[in-house]
């Protein structure tokens, strides 16, 4: 369920319950459109060391998220303490100005952990240290795109950051999540499983 609509998501906080909960996590996720004063806490319990590894999505530009999302003083701490930083193109000439490389430079300038640069069908890129791995998209009958750059994102959670697979098999693996959520129509009618996504690998 995806709700942003009306003051809901702009008034929602975390409690120190909330960040005891967050600590006893493998992995905490957040995308920009959580309220900054929400993501702002989470990067300062990883700096501290209360959480262990925090994944961010720049999932919108800054003109969507003035106001009522991440603030780009935040997203600039981020990159510093994230663990995997995720971003799509419309995001990252807003944030980064310039094209795709420009961005990709920028966060090799900066040694993010991981990045992962996201380019829909043109596939993505993803860095580690000064490595950069381009990962091709594969080839789908699409019938809805929805959901396919958290399926992505997903994916490498999984394998690169829980299962520490190399940079390139975890890109392969989450194209392929992402590839196969675009085969039914709508984010949750069927959802690739683990199994799922390995067949298609296999296949491919």
């Amino acid at each position: 369920m995806i709700v942003a609509g009306g003051e809901s998501v702009p008034n929602l906080r975390l409690a120190d319950a909330d960040l005891e909960y967050l600590s006893d996590a493998e992995v905490v996720f957040t995308s920009a459109y959580a309220p900054d004063a929400v993501v702002s806490k989470l990067v300062t319990a990883r700096e501290r060391g209360v959480i262990s590894t925090l994944v961010f999505d720049l999932a919108g530009p800054l003109s969507e998220l003035e106001g009522r999302g991440t603030a780009p003083s935040t997203i600039d701490r981020i990159l510093s303490v994230g663990d995997l930083f995720v971003v799509g193109t419309v995001a990252a000439r807003s944030y980064f100005g310039g094209e795709i490389e420009d961005a990709v430079d920028a966060l090799a300038e900066r040694s993010v952990s991981r990045a992962a640069v996201t380019q829909g069908n043109d596939g993505a890129i993803l860095l580690e240290g000064d490595t950069v791995t381009p990962i091709p998209a594969f080839e789908v009958a699409i019938e809805d795109t929805t959901g396919a750059g958290d399926a992505f994102t997903a994916g490498l959670i999984q394998t690169w950051l829980l299962e520490e697979s190399p940079a390139r098999e975890a890109g392969r693996f989450a194209a392929a999540a992402a590839a196969l959520n675009c085969t039914t129509a709508h984010a949750r009618k069927q959802l690739p499983t683990d199994s799922d996504i390995r067949e298609f690998l296999t296949n491919h």
